[in-house]
């Protein structure tokens, strides 16, 4: 699992050099809550490149990092997995 993870990781920004950023840090006179909401719409963003790159898939899942669960945790519609031994990476939930 850690070859895969760490390909993905090398691979992440597209042919242009783009790569996708959001951050944690919260915009004056926004909400906590919608800002963390606003990582939706990155990680749409990440799906149209993925798409624009290829013509011809869209990916089903994200490779996180530990600090981004307490985001995901305050955006509606993500419905956690049920916790259990944890030992590398492991499935977060849904969006």
């Amino acid at each position: 699992m850690t070859e895969v993870t760490n390909m993905l990781i090398k691979n992440a920004p597209d042919a242009a050099g783009q790569t996708l950023t959001w951050s944690r840090v919260q915009p004056i006179g926004v909400s906590m809550k919608e800002h963390f909401q606003s990582f939706l719409f990155t990680l749409e963003q990440g799906r149209r490149l993925v798409y624009d790159r290829t013509r011809r898939f869209a990916p089903n899942w994200i490779l996180i990092a530990s600090d981004i669960l307490p985001v995901l945790s305050m955006i509606d519609g993500f419905v956690a997995a049920p916790a259990g031994n944890i030992n590398g990476p492991y499935f977060a939930g849904t969006v």
